[in-house]
């Protein structure tokens, strides 16, 4: 008996069509290093004293090392065959 809906079940495919992107693993490891050096020009600008702004950049940051770090134990093999039974599964349900 299938208990999600199919909102969500077109949610769950779009993810794993996002993750199946063969450059997208390693990019992913690269998006937290990106950001801080982004983060450490605009702290040198006007816009960087700003307390929202740095809330904003240290929760952005947080996520990108989050997301990546949860997909750093997975080799781009893993991910792809992953998101191939994702997107087979979630098209049969």
């Amino acid at each position: 008996m299938n208990i999600m809906n199919p909102e969500k079940l077109d949610v769950i495919a779009s993810i794993a069509y996002f993750l199946s992107n063969d450059l997208l693993h390693q990019e992913i490891q690269l998006i937290p290093v990106d950001i801080q050096e982004l983060f450490d020009l605009l702290l040198d600008t006007d816009y960087g004293n700003c307390l929202a702004t740095r809330r904003k950049m240290l929760r952005i940051k947080e996520l990108s090392t989050t997301f990546a770090k949860t997909l750093a134990p997975f080799s781009e093999q893993e991910i792809q065959e992953s998101c191939k039974t994702i997107k087979i599964t979630t098209k049969k349900m």
